[in-house]
């Protein structure tokens, strides 16, 4: 329509350059649209993306790619990862959130809002409020061999003056040098015990905080390092408040309460900054902890390689300050792995309001599911191939199993190399339409009702590949571009209907 409009509509220069801009940008989504029955829900973070684990603050990309086994926070304990995925160039959301806190995932990435319940990062709106984990308290138990793990435990003796830590940190190329605003938190502190991290802000702080009537406030050239430190004081249960300044460094900010947490955990090595922070924690009595919340204030969109991961049981995980909801199948993992039995009635309500149908229409996300059910059912037992497809016997196709066990395998190759189109197109099959009762319909003039045309499945699959050619959307023809020469035209539509 809008291309129409463009050709033919007599626009200004200025109106065509908006519709224009409108249309470029509507392509954008295109992806999105051509996957809908085939969006079941696929849970993902960047690369780069930091998760709390027994080991240290670690990479998602990382974990995923060693399959490590490692155990991360849920929130309240540790559980343990027990698979991984990798998925390329996935269409992912990118949320900023008022503290400064960062986080990129797939489309369907779930993370938690502060009543609990479950948001999808292309579902979430400016202003909404997300889960901030609680302090992890998450650490590794050894130290990684390293001269920054060597020098660390004593550092805040080290220094008798904040010109020497400041010094110190500069050598060490953290707060000042050529390639300082491209350097982050070395990868042996990530990896260290806690008093070997504490030890490590300290002289971070030595050198380069400042306490004030504001609070704590750290002054880093790197947006990479200062999001990390915010990670590490988060761990240790300080919610910290991150900006970039105007011409100037990136800030991370302790105030009230966690300034209080801040002295306990961490502290200054420097005597006078210790009592400035003494000082501050006098004024600022009675001031009462934060809500571990905080408020989306950007959203935007992009593609990028993701990785995912399974956790056991509650099957969620604190990662880049926020918590995450990890995905793979959801209905199966909470009804096979996370969910209680006291849970089940209030999941099912849920569940089946996401892929309930409604009269006269088709929900793809509920043919989505089935149909990924029923590829993972006939890898697994072995119901394709030529020896299956030449059987006549209806019987024998039946209890047809040889017990292959390609199911989950046959379902991330899906994932990996088919939209919606091709889709229906390769594994809609004639006891799957059988089976699910699907049909096409057609409206009846003269009963002024809509009719089962059809359940054949020839044509039910080509009504069904005829709605998805199109994203579902109704097919519009131009009878007369400019009826009578008064810059009008005649359309006709047209709309194939499936149930």
């Amino acid at each position: 329509m809008l291309l129409f409009l463009l050709n033919y509509a007599p626009l200004e220069r200025w109106q065509h350059t908006i519709l224009e801009i409108i249309r470029n940008e509507a392509y954008y989504f295109a992806p999105q649209g051509m996957t809908k029955i085939l969006n079941e829900g696929w849970a993902c973070l960047v690369a780069g993306s930091r998760l709390f684990t027994d080991r240290g603050l670690l990479r998602v990309d990382e974990v995923v790619r060693q399959r490590l086994q490692v155990r991360v926070s849920d929130g309240n304990t540790l559980r343990e990862v027990y698979d991984w995925v990798t998925f390329d160039q996935r269409e992912t959301v990118r949320l900023r959130t008022r503290r400064g806190f960062e986080l990129e995932g797939s489309a369907t990435h779930r993370v938690m809002r502060p009543d609990g319940s479950w948001r999808r990062l292309d579902e979430l709106q400016v202003g909404e409020q997300v889960r901030v984990p609680p302090g992890p308290d998450l650490w590794a138990e050894h130290a990684v061999p390293g001269d920054w793990v060597d020098w660390v435990p004593d550092a805040h003796t080290t220094f008798q003056t904040e010109a020497e830590a400041a010094a110190f940190l500069a050598h060490r190329g953290l707060t000042a040098g050529g390639s300082a605003s491209t350097r982050d938190v070395p990868e042996a502190i990530l990896h260290a015990p806690k008093p070997a991290v504490a030890a490590f802000l300290r002289v971070l702080f030595d050198g380069a905080g400042q306490v004030g009537d504001d609070g704590v406030v750290l002054a880093l050239p790197a947006a990479a390092m200062s999001q990390t430190v915010q990670l590490l004081l988060l761990n240790f249960g300080i919610l910290s408040s991150r900006s970039e300044q105007t011409g100037g460094p990136w800030e991370v900010r302790v105030v009230g309460h966690a300034a209080r947490v801040f002295q306990e955990a961490v502290g200054f090595g420097l005597r006078h900054k210790r009592e400035a922070l003494q000082r501050y924690q006098e004024t600022c009595t009675g001031w009462e902890a934060e809500a571990w919340s905080d408020e989306v204030v950007t959203v935007e969109r992009g593609r990028a390689v993701v990785y995912d991961l399974s956790v056991e049981e509650t099957h969620r995980y604190a990662a880049q300050g926020l918590m995450n909801h990890n995905s793979y199948w959801h209905s199966r993992i909470m009804t096979q792995k996370a969910i209680r039995p006291s849970e089940i009635i209030s999941f099912a309500d849920l569940h089946s309001g996401v892929v309930a149908t409604g009269r006269g229409q088709l929900n793809p996300y509920k043919l989505g599911l089935e149909m990924l059910r029923d590829i993972e059912d006939r890898w697994d037992k072995g119901k394709f191939g030529k020896e299956y497809d030449e059987c006549d016997d209806i019987l024998e196709k039946r209890k047809w199993d040889r017990q292959l066990g390609l199911g989950r395998q046959k379902l991330f190759e899906v994932r990996k190399l088919y939209n919606d189109v091709t889709f229906i197109d390769e594994f809609l099959t004639p006891e799957f339409v059988r089976e699910q009762k699907l049909f096409a319909f057609r409206y009846n003039r003269d009963t002024d009702l809509y009719e089962i045309s059809s359940r054949e499945f020839r044509e039910v699959k080509e009504k069904l590949l005829f709605r998805l050619t199109n994203f579902g959307q109704p097919f519009i023809y131009v009878e007369d571009a400019n009826y009578n020469n008064r810059g009008s035209c005649i359309s006709a539509t047209a709309t194939r209907g499936l149930t």
